[in-house]
């Protein structure tokens, strides 16, 4: 290979290994791509040149040359590691909050997730530490792996009926969570689901879970008051590992 060719195959490979967030246009500084031409759908994948104010309101459909679109999802990593946005308003035609959306958002404080959202993707919110409560919609029946994972500050997570599955390590170490409500409609309750959650004292496992994975509650070591229903037909290991109080005087356990 003569020297040319090499330079040549090696801007090739470093062009591969560039990653960026590529876009079909811009609207008022957010970036967009095209995801259904049929259906004027669109993604939201970033800011324009990656400048993120602190708050940011995403709207419910934008225009471009001529033709109207709904904003169905905010797109991998749109919004990782933005650590100025404070507040940021959802749109109700939004469907999909995808892969590492808002990860490592440590200014984020609240977040509204609209009632039509369906699908919350693995690593969607980690690392946010300003997060101080949660409510997942109705429709969502996924919540990802990861998907809450290292939000130290929150402090509640309120699960509507409808979701089916909480994913693996989906709260884990959410040190400050003092209160989770799970629903009924819950199946399964991941691996590390919620370990680390060191403020949660009490746990009402409603009937309709059938699983509960390895290390799912394991060193929510303040838990004192648990109820598990016979619905449940495996626990992981260690599922309650660290969990001493539930052994000590004054422990209520259910099963």
């Amino acid at each position: 290979m003569t020297r040319k060719n090499q330079w040549i195959f090696l801007l090739a490979v470093l062009c591969c290994s560039i990653q960026t967030k590529a876009q079909d246009f811009y609207n008022h500084g957010i970036a967009y791509n095209i995801i259904d031409r049929a259906d004027r759908a669109v993604e939201v994948v970033g800011m324009r040149g990656g400048e993120y104010a602190q708050r940011v309101r995403i709207p419910y459909f934008v225009r471009h040359q001529g033709i109207k679109y709904r904003v169905r999802k905010v797109g991998y990593k749109a919004f990782s590691e933005c650590s100025s946005l404070v507040y940021i308003e959802l749109p109700t035609t939004l469907r999909i909050i995808d892969e590492g959306a808002f990860e490592g958002c440590i200014g984020l404080q609240s977040i509204n997730l609209p009632v039509q959202l369906t699908h919350i993707g693995d690593y969607a919110f980690e690392g946010c530490t300003g997060l101080t409560s949660i409510l997942i919609p109705k429709g969502v029946r996924y919540i990802g792996k990861s998907a809450f994972e290292g939000c130290t500050g929150l402090t509640s997570a309120t699960i509507t009926q409808g979701t089916q599955h909480i994913g693996d390590a989906a709260f884990f170490g959410c040190e400050g969570m003092t209160s989770v409500s799970i629903p009924r409609s819950v199946r399964t309750i991941g691996n590390s689901a919620f370990e680390g959650c060191s403020g949660l004292t009490t746990l009402n496992i409603p009937r309709g879970v059938e699983r509960i994975g390895h290390h799912a509650f394991a060193d929510c070591y303040n838990l004192i008051n648990l109820s598990i229903p016979n619905s449940v037909d495996y626990i992981g290991r260690d599922a309650f590992r660290g969990c001493h109080q539930l052994r000590g005087h004054g422990a209520n356990v259910r099963y």
